[in-house]
């Protein structure tokens, strides 16, 4: 791993990085134990700056392609011991910069192919439908999809809603962590009720089998979320880390594919 070269290719796309070298320089620790390899952003006064702890000699990392005027690179870690290879895109969205685990089954070799693999197929089968070009199916906005950070909204013209279930100001998350995305209208159809607080995410009976067991937090306040439904929003699309966003009718919600990502468990930094 040549420290010197990964961090040029770093700042090809005017980024800065930290990371181990393994001849000696500093290695940043950031709370993980174990030798996992960790990715994360942090903040050096007024710049965010990538930080890769691969805690031990048995990590390498490789930058596989860089996209300067895009802003983005594709990056890999290598494991000398396992051999899994994990893959990540890093780069730059509206405000800040971000990391994304690709799904190892894509097999992507450079940022055109990470891109295309964070998109479920939903996303994928909107953008041929609509005859979407090929210079244009990346962009945050196009005639199948409109996105914002992890989330991307698909045109459902022929929605019919009862109206009785539409929630309003109704925030969507991933089950681990992350900032929510504030929506002004949600419809929900499906899905399982859970409960969260801290990391903790319960179903009905499990929820109620922990509060026999815990009666002392009878009082503490829980989460009532809904999980696996399929959910449509509408509406302004609110989050500190992006602009706003306006759906012009209902739109169905959909994640990236980050979760089907084994990779996605080194990330410390989650949107």
């Amino acid at each position: 791993m040549n420290v010197d070269t990964i961090k040029r290719k770093f700042e090809k796309m005017s980024a800065k990085v930290e990371l181990e070298d393994k001849i000696g320089r500093a290695r940043i620790v950031r709370g993980s134990q174990g030798t996992n390899p960790r990715i994360d952003i942090a903040t050096r006064g007024r710049d965010e700056v990538f930080v890769i702890d691969t805690y031990d000699q048995n990590i390498d990392v490789e930058i596989l392609y860089v996209q300067p005027k895009q802003r983005h690179l594709l990056l890999m870690l290598k494991n000398n011991m396992t051999h899994e290879n994990s893959k990540f895109l890093c780069g730059h969205d509206e405000r800040h910069w971000f990391v994304a685990a690709i799904p190892e089954s894509a097999s992507a070799k450079n940022v055109a192919d990470a891109m295309d693999a964070l998109k479920p197929e939903v996303v994928k089968e909107s953008l041929k439908r609509a005859g979407v070009k090929a210079k244009h199916k990346n962009k945050r906005k196009n005639e199948a999809y409109i996105r914002q950070g992890e989330w991307f909204f698909i045109p459902a013209k022929n929605l019919e809603v009862d109206k009785l279930m539409i929630l309003k100001n109704e925030p969507i998350v991933r089950t681990r962590g992350g900032k929510p995305h504030l929506c002004e209208f949600v419809y929900r159809v499906g899905g399982e009720t859970v409960y969260t607080r801290g990391g903790m995410v319960q179903n009905e009976s499990e929820h109620k089998d922990y509060l026999k067991a815990h009666p002392d937090e009878a009082n503490i306040p829980w989460n009532r979320m809904v999980r696996d439904a399929t959910v449509y929003a509408r509406g302004y699309v609110k989050h500190p880390d992006h602009s706003t966003t306006y759906l012009d009718g209902w739109h169905k919600v959909e994640p990236n594919t980050e979760n089907k990502a084994r990779a996605r468990e080194f990330m410390a930094f989650l949107d």
